[in-house]
């Protein structure tokens, strides 16, 4: 198949026209494609383990995911950008209910939890991903201590909770704040 390049006529910047550019910056974080592995609870390690990476992305970069027969069945989720996400070296994501995760929402709702699963550096102020020895399945909470006979299979970096309606704020009565003008 043969490349059609469009002459110097119809290019940016020429009639007076501009493609809409945006130059992205060394310090931007854009959104990361996570593989999701499952949902949780009932989560088992050989499921958050066997979901394939997607490569880091530096600042002021993105990166592309062609999905082929080799993806993960559960498919891929765009976390916003953010420092914790971009610095996480092996990724993924799981599904979890509020409630499973100590969440406390008016209504039940399901959360994105992204869990590193080369972070396995234990820190008694974080949460992690510990795999629970009788059932193999993964429990996420935070410890004083790592529980003895748990290996630690990741540390969570992230939990996206989901907008719903009564959390829009609501009216002040004035127009000039409610934007209604």
């Amino acid at each position: 198949m043969a490349i059609v390049y469009p002459t110097q006529e119809g290019l940016h910047g020429t009639g007076s026209r501009f493609l809409p550019l945006q130059q992205m910056q060394g310090s931007d974080y854009l959104p990361r494609i996570v593989r999701i592995c499952g949902t949780y609870p009932g989560l088992s390690v050989d499921e958050l383990t066997a979901a394939e990476g997607v490569p880091p992305v530096e600042n002021g970069n993105w990166v592309y995911d062609f999905m082929g027969e080799e993806a993960s069945a559960m498919g891929v989720v765009a976390i916003p950008g953010c420092r914790a996400v971009n610095e996480a070296k092996d990724p993924v994501a799981l599904i979890a209910s509020a409630k499973s995760l100590g969440v406390q929402l008016l209504e039940e709702a399901e959360c994105v939890v992204v869990v590193d699963r080369q972070d396995v550096e234990f820190d008694s102020r974080k949460f992690y991903a510990f795999s629970a020895p009788d059932s193999g399945l993964i429990s996420i909470c935070w410890r004083p201590q790592p529980p003895a006979g748990w290996p630690i299979v990741g540390r969570v970096v992230y939990v996206m909770v989901p907008f719903l309606q009564y959390m829009a704020a609501s009216k002040t009565g004035f127009v000039e704040i409610d934007d209604d003008m």
